[in-house]
């Protein structure tokens, strides 16, 4: 069912605000109101009933009379798939049909004897990870659910049971206000989440003001982790992480609303509409119903990890939108059309983090990594057969060897990543650099959104590494057929057009490719996984010191139109070490990156610029001259610009005001006139 469901009574809550509290609510207290909330919700996720009861039967031909199951061994203690927390997954099943009307099983007495078994056991054997979040959230949540589900059973768990259950949850499940990352973002939300099970279980109207104030703390702009001033997410330190723990963040607070909304412990309407406001930005970050991978963090190493439970977003009727998210160096464009976005890592920002033996090839992620989907499923379940040299976007040596460093993110080595948007067009840049294990590698990169392509440019590659230095254009599944022009001056493939303006030495490869899932995430199978794989990338030999490419990404086209496709509607102006400039004939836009100070000219029109920054310009010939401007160093206080041009013969002098922390990098507009 029902996460479509859940998403749209999220809506529905954020648009008509909070008086939404039956009107049979109002003589109840707030703590069975939250409770009946919660159980409603729980059943409503219940798929199908007769797949539910199924399940529940082959749980009953299997558990122990000690309430044990033979496959779960809860002595284990592994760090990442945990076993015992399946003991507590099957137990919730059962109370879920225990409790849920139309079940086979409601009110079962001896599906009732089962549930309290495997309870008392759990109590008893204690069961304990390694990992922190099993103690802290994976356990003390699920057991909250199960005891809540239990109060609409007709036999209650016994009281002496229940309480130990609750004083355990107490002392194991940790404080959500505790210091470093548990106390922060969706971690503080989840460990304050049960706060308010348990709260509820007990009545005690303490635990509930402190458990609903926790999980709604982080419902704020910060500069630590958690939501960012561009509505951007980070946790785990500086680390982008909108669709991973952004998803648990949004998923819990949700979830709260719902369950609280018409108490006295509802969410302030000041912090709704934050919540709102990110709403609409994480839901731009799926296609269909798959996420982005540049949004997952190490998730996109998990076994459908690019799936999306809470909402599917076809973009049938969204308008076009480009956002440069600042606070995490990240770019996206959405349109009814395509999806595109730019994942960067800078001195400011981590990169994509390996842990818990997760994403143990993701070191060049953040290294200029595009995504490119009309559909959304263009990389479902790719990434066991990836080439993990070959990210798409990304400038890097062919290893076979990927980098691996301390776990958790670490800094990236570029000072300048960033770029500027006027909303619906914008350019982004990035003087890439990586001198660690052995890389050596470095370029100009640079993408320019115009809405129905995407200019890529890249300039100045040099490399000392002993591999081939490449730059992947895609890397994606195969699907249907590839054409290839006369000397490759374009390609298409699954709807995505791919122009070579200037040529260079393209290779592409349609094959099939294999590896595991436990090559990329030591807790994911071991079998043998094969794709057939889309590969299309420049070759720079071996150590460039100059090398260079363009190419331009035309979205939802099939070959016909791509054949007939206009490349002389964009000129790519300039494409050095110093400055890239792409001009757009047909919108009459130009976008630039000043890599630093510099004069750029085209024609009778001249631009120079007193530091590094990325622009925007319309009507540039005439009085009526429009820049947006950003620095994508956010480190100056202000762009001097002076135009030379028809309209302004003796020259025009501009000034970019630049905003301070934590708004620095946000795209400033000015008017020549």
């Amino acid at each position: 069912m029902k996460t479509q469901l859940f998403f749209l009574s999220l809506f529905a809550v954020l648009l008509v605000g909070q008086d939404v509290m039956l009107a049979q609510d109002a003589a109840k207290n707030p703590f069975d109101v939250i409770m009946q909330r919660i159980q409603a919700s729980e059943w409503e996720n219940v798929t199908t009933i007769k797949a539910l009861d199924a399940r529940v039967a082959g749980l009953l031909s299997t558990i122990q009379d000690d309430g044990s199951w033979a496959d779960i061994p809860l002595t284990n203690r592994a760090q990442t798939g945990w076993l015992p927390i399946n003991h507590l997954n099957r137990v919730k099943n059962m109370v879920l049909a225990y409790t849920l009307t139309g079940s086979a099983y409601k009110d079962n007495p001896d599906l009732y004897t089962k549930i309290s078994a495997a309870l008392e056991l759990w109590h008893t054997k204690n069961p304990t990870s390694t990992n922190w979040y099993y103690q802290q959230i994976g356990t003390p949540q699920r057991v909250g659910i199960i005891l809540i589900l239990l109060r609409a059973g007709a036999k209650q768990e016994h009281r002496s049971l229940e309480t130990n259950m609750l004083n355990r949850m107490k002392t194991d499940g940790g404080r959500p206000d505790q210091s470093g990352s548990l106390g922060t973002g969706a971690n503080k939300i989840d460990i304050a989440t049960h706060w308010v099970y348990r709260a509820c279980l007990t009545e005690n109207a303490d635990d509930l003001e402190f458990g609903t104030t926790q999980v709604y703390l982080p419902v704020a702009f910060t500069t630590g982790e958690g939501l960012q001033n561009d509505f951007s997410y980070q946790q785990h330190g500086p680390q982008f992480y909108t669709g991973g723990y952004g998803q648990s963040y949004i998923r819990a607070v949700t979830n709260m609303v719902t369950y609280t909304a018409g108490t006295p412990y509802a969410i302030p309407d000041e912090k709704l509409a934050i919540l709102n406001g990110f709403t609409q930005e994480y839901a731009r970050m799926i296609r269909g119903n798959r996420f982005l991978y540049n949004v997952l963090g190490r998730g996109n190493t998990r076994k459908g990890g690019l799936n999306q439970s809470l909402v599917t977003n076809t973009f049938k009727e969204t308008p076009k939108k480009h956002t440069h998210y600042y606070r995490s160096d990240y770019t996206l464009y959405t349109s009814p059309e395509y999806t595109f976005d730019v994942r960067m890592v800078s001195t400011r920002t981590y990169r994509n983090e390996n842990g818990n033996d997760e994403g143990l090839k993701g070191y060049f992620l953040a290294d200029g990594a595009t995504t490119i989907v009309i559909d959304g499923d263009e990389y479902l379940d790719i990434f066991p057969t990836w080439d993990w040299s070959k990210i798409p976007g990304v400038t890097a040596p062919q290893r076979t060897s990927i980098p691996r460093p301390a776990p958790w993110g670490t800094y990236g080595k570029s000072t300048f990543a960033g770029g500027v948007s006027d909303s619906i067009y914008g350019v982004t840049a990035f003087a890439y650099t990586d001198p660690d294990y052995g890389i050596n590698t470095s370029a100009k990169k640079a993408w320019f959104f115009f809405g129905n392509e995407v200019v890529c440019l890249g300039a100045n590659i040099q490399s000392t590494a002993a591999e081939v230095i490449n730059t992947t254009v895609n890397q994606t599944l195969l699907k249907g057929d590839v054409i290839v022009s006369d000397n490759m001056e374009w390609v298409w493939h699954n709807k995505i057009g791919y122009v070579f303006p200037e040529g260079g030495n393209l290779k592409l490869s349609n094959n099939e490719q294999s590896g595991t899932w436990k090559s990329i995430n030591t807790s994911q199978a071991s079998d043998t996984v094969k794709k057939d794989v889309f590969t299309l990338w420049f070759d720079h030999g071996i150590k460039p010191a100059n090398a260079n490419y363009a190419y331009i990404v035309v979205p939802n086209v099939d070959a016909a139109a791509l054949k007939a496709y206009d490349k002389t509607t964009i000129e790519i102006v300039v494409n050095s070490d110093t400055v890239q400039a792409v001009r757009h004939k047909a919108l009459g836009i130009t976008e630039l990156v000043f890599y630093k100070a510099a004069t750029y000219t085209n024609g009778n029109f001249t631009l120079t610029v007193d530091t590094g920054c990325a622009l925007i310009l319309k009507d540039e010939e005439t009085a009526n001259i429009k820049v947006h401007g950003s620095d994508p160093s956010q480190s100056a206080a202000e762009i001097k610009l002076r135009v030379v041009s028809p309209a302004f013969p003796a020259g025009k002098k501009l000034v970019v005001a630049l905003p301070e922390m934590p708004f620095t990098g946000a795209s400033v507009p000015v008017q020549g006139n």
